[in-house]
């Protein structure tokens, strides 16, 4: 499958994933794609993060990643 057939098929039920799917689009748009198609093939999930660790800052900057499904972090 290619990334955005992969995209259309985890966003099309509603839910934790779709919603980090989501927010991962608005954030890098067709980036995502390809992060998606090599999450399929290693077995890895979207995850998106902040980056800063100061608690001060109202609206940090996050950060779209790969993590291994079993993990959060």
């Amino acid at each position: 499958m290619t990334g955005r057939q992969l995209f259309e098929l985890q966003t099309s039920v509603w839910g934790d994933y779709s919603q980090v799917l989501m927010t991962a689009y608005s954030l890098i748009g067709n980036k995502l794609y390809p992060m998606l198609e090599e999450g399929d093939r290693t077995g890895k999930r979207i995850v998106v993060r902040e980056i800063t660790g100061d608690p001060g800052i109202n609206d940090p900057p996050l950060k779209v990643f790969l993590c291994d499904q079993d993990r959060n972090s």
